[in-house]
């Protein structure tokens, strides 16, 4: 299949799959290690970056490979990303692989794909909210406030528009080391 030939919903998957693959081993490792095993994908699996998609067996074949024991925290933390960033539930089901869960939010997820509203302009107050927060995204209401001149209650009601749109995420981060 060629680009022209890929679906919207097609795409936004790939793009989506892509993205939580890479957000998962951020999480995990530093930004060199996670371009090594995409890298490793590409140069030794012969498989593009925005094919990984297709071929979800090779992906957790070669988690196994490259990861050993450590492949199954990865595979659970992405498919938690994924299915949360689709707005599905994940859970795990007795007798699914990886790619079971992989072709489950493939389908689940162009109903909600079709289903999600057009993207909204962002407001100049909603730019200077996720301007502050790329600083650091531990910062209070009341921080927030001070920062955009903004009062809490607008802040408070703007970021509750804003996660409820998906328009931003928090998305958990894992220290490996304090889970052995």
């Amino acid at each position: 299949m060629t680009i022209s030939e890929t679906s919207d919903e097609e795409f936004s998957f790939n793009s989506l799959f892509l993205g939580t693959l890479e957000k998962s081993l951020q999480l995990l490792m530093d930004d060199s290690a996670k371009n090594s095993f995409i890298s490793h994908l590409e140069k030794n699996c012969g498989v593009r970056r925005d094919e990984i998609n297709r071929s979800p067996e090779l992906l957790s074949d070669e988690l196994r490979n490259v990861f050993g024991l450590g492949a199954a925290k990865i595979e659970e933390l992405f498919l938690l990303l994924l299915f949360t960033r689709l707005g599905l539930s994940y859970a795990e089901k007795a007798r699914y692989e990886f790619s079971d869960y992989i072709r489950e939010a493939r389908q689940l997820g162009k109903v909600q794909l079709v289903q999600a509203t057009p993207p909204q302009k962002l407001s100049r107050r909603d730019v200077d909210i996720i301007s502050a927060l790329m600083d650091d995204g531990r910062k209070s209401i009341t921080q927030l406030a001070k920062e955009t001149g903004l009062s809490r209650p607008t802040v408070t009601n703007r970021l509750d528009k804003l996660l409820k749109d998906r328009v931003i995420s928090v998305d958990p981060g894992l220290n490996l080391r304090k889970l052995e």
